[in-house]
């Protein structure tokens, strides 16, 4: 796991930029810790991820155990997010209805390389349109709520992996949405890597 995970991405001379991956984290009043901080755990043994918090204010929010969060940077101050990842709470509802929460993961979700979501984080991603046209999952008591959401197909696993959108159902599978989404990046990495080593021998 502590094994170096780099991006190659191009700049405008299309020359190779290498730099850890960005994993930003939202943080917001009344989620379940475990969603975020679980998946946290596992990241941050990635030697190559830069694995931060963030949330609307800097200020601390009171989470679903009880105790209060200290986001590492808000939305004026976020830096770029290469991977975005989105937890859940009981009621996502007051993130879903607003609209600068919704407006800025949009456009961070866009210009990320990953989107992804653990339990009912995917229904405020949903809310973005990040989503559409994608296949995701969340807590199995939600089903029904991501189904006013047409454009997104809802699979009832604990890990739903549709190009470079990764989702985990229920809390404790945050734990394994992190493994997933590490096993994802380095075959993906891998692949890459194997691909340019022919390009330079030819």
């Amino acid at each position: 796991m502590s094994e170096n995970i780099e991006t190659a991405q191009s700049d405008k001379t299309n020359h190779p930029i290498k730099h850890k991956l960005r994993v930003g984290i939202f943080l917001y009043p009344g989620m379940t810790m475990l969603d975020a901080y679980g998946p946290l755990q596992f990241l941050a043994f990635v030697s190559s991820f830069e694995t931060f918090t963030f949330a609307k204010t800097s200020t601390l929010l009171p989470c679903d155990a009880g105790v209060n969060l200290q986001p590492n940077y808000d939305f004026d101050n976020c830096p770029p997010i290469d991977i975005l990842l989105v937890p859940g709470s009981a009621n996502p509802l007051v993130q879903i209805q607003d609209e600068q929460v919704i407006s800025f993961l949009k456009c961070k979700g866009e210009q990320a390389q990953y989107i992804t979501s653990v339990c009912t984080g995917a229904l405020i991603l949903a809310a973005t349109g990040l989503l559409n046209g994608y296949r995701t999952t969340t807590h199995w008591a939600y089903a029904s709520v991501l189904a006013q959401y047409p454009q997104i197909t809802f699979e009832n696993k604990r890990i739903v992996i549709d190009r470079n959108r990764i989702s985990g159902g229920g809390i404790t599978a945050g734990l394994d949405f992190a493994l997933a989404l590490i096993a994802n990046i380095r075959a993906g990495l891998s692949f890459v890597k194997s691909l340019n080593q022919r390009k330079s021998r030819s």
